[in-house]
C-alpha cells in the first residue's frame, strides 16, 4: 500500500464522517454538524485505540 492510497483512504474517510455528522444534524439539529464530526472522531479513536491494546496484549 502506497502513501497515496492511505492518504485517499484518509481522505475518503473524511468525507464518510462528515456525511455522518451531517446526517446525525439533520435528524437533531439541536447541536451543530461538527459537533457530531468531533464525537464520531473520538469515538473513531477510541475504537483503533482499543484494537491496537488488544494487539499489544496478544
Amino acid at each position: 500500500m502506497t502513501l497515496e492510497t492511505l492518504a485517499d483512504i484518509k481522505a475518503a474517510q473524511h468525507v464518510i464522517i462528515m456525511q455522518l455528522a451531517f446526517i446525525r444534524h439533520q435528524l437533531d439539529p439541536t447541536r451543530p454538524a461538527e459537533s457530531y464530526a468531533e464525537e464520531i472522531l473520538k469515538n473513531k479513536i477510541a475504537e483503533q485505540n482499543r484494537i491496537l491494546n488488544e494487539l499489544i496484549k496478544g
